[in-house]
């Protein structure tokens, strides 16, 4: 199985990048592939954000899923999250 990894950055503030991490897996690489391209469309279109770079991460035999930080940072203060979900 392969996890779809993209990196997108503000527009305006190139050096200010965050990875969105997919959480609905792929069997395949091209699967992935597609997944991952459809994220930085999504990404692009309701958030000030470039997508940058894309990857797939192929998980290891066994593993379901893997606990990582969430990707999204905290609001500043006066700001509110934007869900994308």
């Amino acid at each position: 199985m392969f996890k779809a990894i993209v990196l997108a950055c503000v527009i305006g503030a190139p050096t200010d990048c965050l990875e969105y991490h997919s959480f609905i897996y792929s069997e395949t690489k091209e699967q992935c592939k597609s997944r991952a391209l459809q994220m930085a469309q999504d990404l692009g279109e309701i958030a000030n954000l470039m997508p940058k770079k894309w990857r797939c991460q192929k998980l290891k035999e066994g593993q379901l899923t893997k606990w990582i930080p969430s990707p999204f940072p905290q609001p500043l203060p006066g700001q509110q999250r934007l869900s994308i979900l």
